[in-house]
């Protein structure tokens, strides 16, 4: 007896259940729903129904991959103190014309009647930046320079064999900077193969271009000066603005002792009275004209 009466109750609650859903009202229809192409991406706007059922728009596209792809828009995503919600589909790697159908649905799980609209995204931003990269010869490597307008992710990735012929990648976040360095090559010629890619996965063709490393030597130091040297003398000259005389034995303590080649010994700003204070600084004539490629 409990059993059959266990089964009545339960259909009772179904049927009662499935009662109310078929019963249950839509939660009204889309309106002022636009579609604007962005660089890689499709700007969807829309205003919701001003009901208390309605819970969330389904916005259904297939990618440039030809994936059907669904996006759940909640009711929580109005603007402050209005109807309208503005949302962002990202990930787009061509610039055809792309179908979005807007369905929205109610608490109660009821859908109303779909919206469609068509919009066609402005060229990728990693293909923005790949169209501009440029790679000049370098001593001891190479500049890579780009353009990122679109204020979207990019990565540009630079590979080339290493000095040990070893396969390396150098990595730029082409938001963060508009050129990058590749250093510490031998001299001689080079191949580049560069390519951008944006978080979506989507990525560009392989392009490669060879330049010509220029060789770098250390400088001959022998020529190199401070204006105004005075070995025994702490007073500031034209060419630096202090140094102790009294750190022991000689270079230490003197401003020449920066470019002795030799690790262990130091310059330091003059400490005894009078003290001298910040800025601390000095000037290095080459006793040339020379090419810094770095320092």
């Amino acid at each position: 007896m409990k059993k059959t009466l266990t089964i009545l109750v339960a259909a009772l609650l179904c049927f009662a259940s499935c009662d109310d859903k078929n019963n249950a009202p839509a939660p009204g229809e889309l309106s002022g729903v636009k579609a604007t192409g962005l660089h890689g991406e499709i700007a969807l706007e829309w205003t919701v129904p001003d009901t208390i059922d309605f819970l969330y728009v389904d916005v259904a596209y297939v990618s440039s991959s030809g994936e059907a792809r669904n996006k759940k828009v909640s009711t929580f995503a109005r603007q402050p103190g209005t109807h309208l919600v503005r949302d962002t589909i990202a990930g787009f790697a061509d610039t055809r014309e792309y179908t979005f159908t807007l369905t929205p649905w109610s608490k109660h799980g009821t859908s109303a009647q779909s919206s469609t609209v068509k919009a066609t995204p402005l060229m990728p931003p990693f293909a923005e930046v790949f169209n501009s990269v440029e790679i000049v010869s370098d001593f001891g490597g190479a500049i890579v320079t780009w353009e990122n307008k679109t204020g979207r992710p990019v990565n540009l990735l630079v590979t080339y064999l290493d000095n040990a012929g070893q396969s390396t990648t150098a990595t730029f976040a082409t938001l963060s900077a508009e050129k990058g360095n590749i250093s510490s090559l031998d001299g001689g010629e080079r191949k580049y193969a560069f390519r951008t890619e944006d978080p979506s996965g989507n990525r560009s063709e392989t392009k490669e271009a060879v330049r010509e490393v220029y060789a770098e030597t250390n400088f001959d130091k022998t020529e190199w000066s401070f204006p105004g040297y005075d070995e025994n003398s702490q007073t500031e000259t034209i060419g630096y603005s202090s140094q102790a005389t009294n750190e022991g034995a000689s270079p230490n303590g003197r401003v020449k002792a920066i470019i002795d080649g030799e690790l262990n010994t130091f310059w330091h700003a003059r400490w005894s009275s009078p003290s001298s204070s910040y800025p601390h600084w000095y000037i290095v004539d080459l006793g040339r004209e020379v090419t810094i490629s770095r320092i």
